[in-house]
C-alpha cells in the first residue's frame, strides 16, 4: 500500500487533541512533537514505543490501552508514518513551526528544536556513544542554537563577535539549514543501522573441491549436494 502524506484535516484534528487533551495526559505540542518524533526516527537504535509514547503524550498511563486516547494515538502514529515517509524519500521534511510574531514573517523554531533534542537523549545507547563526534556534533549544533542552549556560551559568542554577527544572525542560519541538518542525520543514522558485510575467516571451497568433512569425495557430491538448484548450470554432471 502507497503511503501519502498526512493531510491538513488530520494535523488540524491532532493540534486540536493535543492543545485539549484527554484526561490525564499532558502532551508536547505539535511542533514539538513533530520534532521530538523525528529525532526519535533517526535514532541509532529503535526506541521502544512505550518510551517514545510517554514522552509523547504523558507519564503513568499506558496510552496504547487508554480508551479515552485512541484517536489521539491514531494520529500520532500518522505523525510517525509521515515524518517517517518524507525522511525516508530523501527530500526533507516540511517543519511544522509557529510564527515567532503577529506578522507571520518569522518563525519560533525553540520549541521544535527543544522536542527535537529530547527526542536525540531518549536514544541508548546515545548518539554520542556511537556515532563520530565530529558528525554528531555538526548535526546537533543548529538544534542547541535553536533550543536556546547556547545562549550562554561564552566561547561562541566570542568567536561571532570576532566574525561580525550576532547570535540572531546565527539563528537565522540554523533555521534554513535546519531541513538539511535533519535529513543528514536521518541518512546518517540510517547508514550506521544497515549491517555490516559478513566476511569469511577461511578460503571460499569450490564445488569441485574436496569437501571439507574428509571424505574425499567433492564438495557438490557430498555435504554441497543439498545446496544445488535444478536446471541450473551448477546443477549439471560434469
Amino acid at each position: 500500500m502507497t503511503q501519502t502524506p498526512m493531510s491538513d484535516v488530520s494535523l488540524d484534528r491532532l493540534e486540536t487533541l493535543l492543545e485539549e487533551p484527554p484526561a490525564g495526559a499532558d502532551p508536547l505540542w505539535l511542533d514539538s512533537l513533530q520534532g521530538f518524533l523525528a529525532a526519535v526516527i533517526s535514532s541509532p537504535s529503535p526506541i521502544p514505543r512505550k518510551d517514545w509514547l510517554t514522552v509523547a503524550l504523558g507519564p503513568g498511563k499506558d496510552w496504547d490501552a487508554e480508551p479515552g486516547a485512541a484517536e489521539l494515538v491514531a494520529l500520532v502514529d500518522k505523525l510517525v508514518d509521515d515524518i517517517t515517509l518524507h525522511l525516508g524519500e530523501g527530500g526533507g521534511l516540511p517543519l511544522l513551526v509557529y510564527p515567532a510574531d503577529e506578522t507571520g514573517e518569522r518563525f519560533d523554531y525553540e520549541p521544535w528544536a527543544a522536542g527535537y533534542l529530547e527526542g536525540v537523549s531518549l536514544a541508548s545507547p546515545g548518539w554520542f556513544e556511537v556515532g563520530d563526534d565530529d558528525v554528531v556534533d555538526e548535526l546537533t549544533f543548529p538544534l542547541a542554537v535553536l533550543s536556546g542552549g547556547m545562549d550562554d556560551d561564552d566561547e561562541l559568542l566570542e568567536t561571532l563577535k570576532e566574525e561580525g554577527k550576532t547570535l540572531d544572525d546565527l539563528r537565522v542560519e540554523c533555521a534554513e539549514e535546519l531541513p538539511l541538518t535533519i535529513q543528514q542525520a536521518f541518512d546518517y543514522w540510517f547508514e550506521h543501522r544497515k549491517p555490516s558485510t559478513v566476511r569469511r575467516d577461511g578460503p571460499k571451497v569450490g564445488r569441485n573441491d574436496p569437501c571439507t568433512c574428509g571424505s574425499g569425495k567433492k564438495y557438490k557430491q557430498c555435504c554441497g549436494s543439498g545446496s544445488e538448484t535444478s536446471g541450473g548450470e551448477d546443477s549439471k554432471a560434469p
